[in-house]
């Protein structure tokens, strides 16, 4: 967890100007400290790239640990819901048999807000049959709400459009959308060779 994990009512306020990162990186080291949280760069990279497909909009980056905090406060949750109109969850392959998504699951219940996910993706097509519980509830909000999945892959689509979700695009790591135009170029260049 991060700081002031256990109560995440002092930790962060919310205001008019948008908060993209907890931490302001302006230097390397600054960089390293925000990555410490989690200790996974690949994370990083998911939420820059989400934030730069989001560009335009007033995005603020709300930790996951923090809003399994804060959920759990009335009095923020409303604060939360009366600040933001929509959320948007940025996620990696946690359809997978080690990984059971209660929190997230519990996020998405609470918060009910008008949502996107980015990223969603299957570990191995073998755990697709025996996923936890928690990670069950998350897949089912997200159908019953109706919820924009962008998924990793075809394999990740086909077995959610199977469960009846009806807006689930191939479209890759949301990490892609941090240099669109580098994977682009780098596409190009495959496809030109083949």
């Amino acid at each position: 967890p991060g700081p002031d994990a256990n109560d995440a009512s002092s930790y962060y306020d919310f205001g008019p100007e948008p908060r993209p990162y907890l931490f302001q990186n302006r230097t390397v080291k600054d960089l390293i400290k925000s990555v410490a949280i989690n200790t996974n760069t690949g994370n990083y990279l998911i939420g820059e790239g989400a934030r730069e497909a989001l560009r335009g909009a007033r995005v603020t980056y709300l930790p996951t640990w923090y809003l399994a905090s804060l959920i759990k406060n009335k009095d923020r949750l409303a604060e939360l819901k009366n600040n933001f109109d929509m959320f948007a969850f940025a996620t990696a392959n946690m359809l997978r048999v080690e990984y059971d998504a209660v929190s997230e699951a519990d996020i998405f219940e609470a918060i009910d807000l008008p949502a996107l996910v980015m990223g969603m993706g299957v570990q191995r097509n073998s755990d697709l049959s025996h996923l936890p519980k928690g990670t069950m509830r998350l897949l089912d909000y997200l159908r019953a709400n109706d919820v924009a999945t962008f998924v990793r892959g075809i394999p990740t689509a086909d077995y959610m459009a199977g469960r009846g979700h009806k807006t689930v695009p191939a479209s890759g790591c949301p990490s892609i959308y941090y240099n669109p135009e580098g994977v682009s170029s780098a596409l190009r260049l495959i496809y030109n060779k083949n």
